[in-house]
């Protein structure tokens, strides 16, 4: 059972918790965390979520999840980016938070060089992963081979 701590639109913590799965109460909100890594050829690590995954399986990605009980936004981002990809990473920047649904939505964003191949990751949550150019990545939107984002939610990856 995964426990969320739950927010009011401004960002402030409002008290109450949430066990994940459960319908989230009116005017109340938690925090997911997108994490995009960024390598020396411009390219952005994408994931390929695992086949067994409740929601979106089998689709490629960016790295993300629920903050849980008592994390930080950039805590969760840096929890989710080592379970899902092995990367441990020491500095990742805050770009933007987007509210959509129940979601404070907080894009993290850092620079790393790493040989995907070399990666160990969660196998439950991933089965896969790429760098990727910024072309590529709106070719696979377009081809339908990736996780339909809001548009909102690209605009600001792209700037990245």
């Amino acid at each position: 059972m995964e426990l969320w701590d739950l927010y009011n639109i401004d960002g402030k913590k409002n008290g109450k918790t949430h066990i994940r799965g459960e319908k989230i109460p009116t005017d109340c909100y938690h925090i997911v965390v997108h994490i995009l890594i960024k390598n020396s050829r411009g390219e952005l690590l994408i994931q390929k979520r695992s086949n067994n995954k409740e929601s979106a399986p089998g689709e490629w990605a960016f790295t993300g999840g629920s903050a849980t009980i008592g994390e930080t936004s950039q805590q969760a981002a840096f929890r989710e980016l080592e379970e899902e990809t092995g990367i441990e990473i020491e500095s990742l920047e805050f770009h933007k938070r987007l509210i959509h649904h129940r979601c404070l939505t907080d894009i993290w964003f850092g620079y790393f060089d790493v040989d995907v191949e070399k990666l160990e990751f969660q196998e439950e949550e991933v089965s896969a992963l790429a760098f990727k150019s910024i072309e590529s990545i709106k070719k696979m939107i377009k081809d339908g081979n990736f996780h339909r984002y809001e548009d909102e939610y690209l605009r600001e990856v792209f700037k990245i």
